[in-house]
């Protein structure tokens, strides 16, 4: 597990983290025109999400909750 990719996740979703890492590859962005590194983030109840990169994934987890 990343311990610098933490620091992106809210505080009160850190204890069911079971692992966060960066996908291989690059997405582009059409609407920032920009290429993002994915982040998958692994739940405890094993459920698997993917982010376009973290700053985003802090701002969705901390605004909407997981999904």
């Amino acid at each position: 597990m990343k311990n610098n990719l933490m620091r992106y996740i809210p505080k009160e979703y850190k204890k069911d983290v079971v692992n966060i890492e960066k996908c291989q590859g690059m997405v582009y962005n059409e609407e920032t025109r920009k290429y993002n590194t994915m982040i998958a983030v692994t739940w405890k109840d094993g459920q698997e999400n993917c982010y376009q990169n973290a700053t985003y994934m802090f701002h969705v987890l901390r605004d909407f909750g997981r999904s």
